[in-house]
C-alpha cells in the first residue's frame, strides 16, 4: 500500500478520502452573548430597571426603584417588605407560617388539594407578568 500526499502535506493511505473543512461563518453577537450568566446558567438581559442599590444576599441582587407603598417589613428569611394591596383577606391559616386566605372565585369542587387541605389553583387564572412577580 502506498501513501499519497494531499495539498496540506498530511499523509493518508489510498483507502482514506481527504475532506477539507470550510471555516464556519462568523455569527453576529447579541447583548446576551457579551454578558456572563449567573450561576445555574441564568441569563442576564438588558432592561429598563432603574437600580437604586444592590444587596449581597445570595449573589449580587439589584434593588429596583419602584412606587410600591411599603407598610411594614417582616424579618423572616431576610427583610421582606409588606406592601399595600387590594386583596380581601378573609382569614389567616397557620401552616408553615401565617398565610392569608383571600377571597376568590375559584371553583373548589373542580381542583385538587395539598397538605392542610390547601387548594391548588390552575395556572391560567392570572396573566404571566403577575405570576412572575411572585418568583424570588
Amino acid at each position: 500500500m502506498s501513501d499519497s500526499t494531499v495539498s496540506d502535506s498530511t499523509a493518508i493511505n489510498e483507502n482514506t478520502t481527504a475532506v477539507q473543512l470550510a471555516e464556519a461563518p462568523e455569527q453576529e453577537t447579541s447583548a446576551l452573548d457579551t454578558i456572563t450568566p449567573l450561576p445555574g446558567n441564568r441569563p442576564i438581559a438588558p432592561s429598563d430597571l432603574n437600580i437604586s442599590e444592590t444587596q449581597s444576599i445570595m449573589g449580587h441582587r439589584p434593588i429596583d426603584a419602584s412606587n410600591l407603598q411599603v407598610l411594614e417589613t417582616m424579618s423572616v428569611m431576610g427583610e421582606r417588605p409588606i406592601t399595600s394591596s387590594n386583596i380581601e383577606v378573609l382569614g389567616i391559616m397557620k401552616v408553615s407560617g401565617e398565610r392569608p386566605i383571600a377571597a376568590s372565585n375559584l371553583h373548589l369542587d373542580e381542583i385538587e388539594y395539598i397538605m392542610g387541605k390547601r387548594p391548588i389553583a390552575p395556572n391560567d387564572i392570572d396573566a404571566d407578568p403577575q405570576l412572575m412577580g411572585y418568583l424570588d
